[in-house]
């Protein structure tokens, strides 16, 4: 059987609603300063990015996991096919709003929605390289990952001491994922988080937004698009998210932006300017790429300020 080796840390059902026609993707690397025409199952992935090296597996453990457990079994199966059916249902709402723009003042959004964006939120800004990174200077003693497991998926005593066994060895794919994604603890805390921030849901019409290799965003006044370690909790923070090329979030810090909880949950309908200012920001967070349907980079004038 053949092995999935492109393990995407952006998952394509997500990459899918910023192309032009399912697949293709245009792309703006800025260390070349250049846009390219690509297709999403190659971008935003390394190669065996999730896989669990099989001689670290021992033989008693080859029964409970594989090397691509945490690739199909975690992320494909269950965070990923959640994802894509809340993605298509939102979709499918807004393009049935925009039928008729005029109901947009009475629209807002979903408690359905806010739970599941707000977990694809926190997992999404976790699973980056540069996430890994943060993770893994963070972590002075991986022996100790075994400590911080309290997991639905773990309750299997044989695969919690297989777990011991793995974390001693000071694996990146292990330590990154056991420590954030199957602490029982960690993602459910940063969705309760998020949830109870100020939400607002930006719809374009016309212009794209664009997303990134940074797609989830934290500003504050405090922080610059260099700064590597800023959390979902800055204070005054506003956590920005494209979910698709027509679909933009924006959250805010409920005690810094008190005059704005009347606006908490709104659809709000944006002109092409505001699409244009919040895809420079893409540009400015970005580590390296951007991404978009239709190549209107230079419209953009990224090279201006980057």
């Amino acid at each position: 059987m053949n092995e999935s080796k492109r393990h995407h840390y952006i998952p394509e059902c997500y990459l899918t609603n910023f192309t032009i026609d399912g697949k293709g993707i245009w792309v703006y690397n800025k260390a070349e300063k250049k846009p390219y025409i690509t297709s999403i199952d190659k971008i935003f992935q390394k190669k065996h990015w999730y896989r669990i090296p099989e001689e670290l597996i021992p033989e008693h453990g080859k029964n409970i996991i594989n090397p691509l457990s945490i690739e199909s079994e975690f992320f494909a199966d269950q965070i990923e096919s959640q994802f894509n059916d809340y993605l298509k249902s939102i979709v499918a709402n807004i393009d049935d709003i925009l039928k008729d723009t005029s109901i947009f003042q009475n629209c807002q959004l979903h408690d359905d929605y806010v739970d599941e964006f707000a977990m694809q939120i926190a997992i999404q800004y976790f699973r980056t390289p540069k996430a890994r990174q943060m993770v893994m200077e963070t972590l002075t003693d991986l022996s100790e990952i075994s400590k911080l497991i309290d997991s639905r998926y773990l309750n299997n005593p044989s695969l919690k001491e297989l777990l011991s066994e793995l974390s001693k060895t000071h694996n990146p794919t292990i330590a990154h994922f056991w420590t954030i994604f199957a602490n029982d603890k960690f993602i459910p805390d940063i969705t309760e988080l998020l949830k109870s921030k100020i939400w607002l849901t930006f719809v374009s019409p016309n212009a794209p937004f664009y997303t990134s290799d940074t797609p989830v965003i934290v500003e504050s006044l405090f922080n610059t698009p260099s700064d590597s370690n800023i959390s979902l909790n800055e204070s005054g923070g506003i956590i920005t998210y494209p979910l698709t090329k027509k679909i933009l979030f924006k959250l805010f810090d409920k005690e810094y932006y008190k005059d704005m909880e009347d606006a908490d949950r709104s659809i709000i309908l944006v002109n092409n300017e505001f699409v244009k200012k919040e895809n420079m920001v893409q540009f400015a967070f970005a580590q390296n790429e951007i991404v978009s349907p239709i190549n209107d980079f230079n419209s953009q004038n990224p090279q201006k300020f980057f």
